[in-house]
């Protein structure tokens, strides 16, 4: 798989220079820039934990993400759009608090805990349509790979504890507003979606039961981002 990050990589940076050309022929004025992208993570809203009797969803909490990557662009304008690529790095998170559960697993005593949490890194390629108006609505697309961390973790020994990582395809959707400041700052209110279309399960340590997130499974960021320019090409 990291192979694949470096090929995609390559690709990136190839791409992104053999439209400097085009660009500077276009009169769009290219800038490199840096990208911030703070936010809240949020997937499924409740969850069923395998090895509990009384099949209650418990609530799945929205945590912390964040995106950080370099802009370049614009590569195109067609009619008023205005085309931008980037190279993002992202994180996002889920999570429940400890649960008190019954197990199904018929051990004798008091309600064990269990808890959920559930985190992706995605590396992706994104191109964004845009306008070059000072308040600018977007929607981009984009594509790369993934890791997914699953973990259902039981109090007890014998609770059907499943834990993994896995690396997989992925592509997403999203869009927001822009309004640009004074000077090398753009600010905009954005939600994306990743995707992962795989099959991301594993087994637990204690049964031949598999577990997982779900397949498609989709975690959506929604949060504020600032966009800094580090670099015009025609300066």
């Amino acid at each position: 798989m990291k192979k694949y990050l470096l090929v995609y990589c390559i690709v990136f940076i190839y791409y992104t220079i053999s439209q400097l050309s085009i660009a500077e022929a276009q009169g769009t004025s290219p800038n490199l820039s840096f990208i911030f992208a703070p936010g809240l993570s949020f997937g499924p809203v409740g969850w069923i934990f395998m090895d509990d009797k009384s099949d209650r969803e418990y609530h799945v909490n929205s945590m912390l993400s964040f995106s950080a990557g370099i802009q370049y662009g614009p590569v195109w304008k067609i009619d008023g759009a205005v085309f931008y690529s980037s190279l993002e790095v992202s994180f996002g998170n889920l999570k429940t608090k400890p649960c008190n559960i019954k197990p199904k697993s018929g051990i004798l005593g008091e309600e064990y805990l269990a808890n959920l949490e559930i985190d992706r890194i995605p590396a992706m390629f994104w191109m964004t349509i845009t306008t070059d108006t000072k308040l600018s609505p977007f929607i981009r697309v984009g594509a790369g790979v993934s890791n997914t961390g699953f973990k259902e973790v039981y109090s007890y020994e014998v609770g059907p504890t499943v834990q993994f990582h896995k690396w997989a395809f992925t592509w997403g959707i999203g869009g927001g507003i822009g309004i640009k400041t004074y000077g090398n700052l753009e600010l905009a209110l954005y939600l994306d979606d990743w995707v992962t279309n795989s099959e991301l399960v594993g087994k637990s340590h204690m049964s031949s039961k598999l577990n997982g997130p779900g397949t498609p499974f989709k975690l959506t960021v929604v949060g504020i981002k600032a966009i800094m320019k580090l670099k015009s090409f025609n300066e």
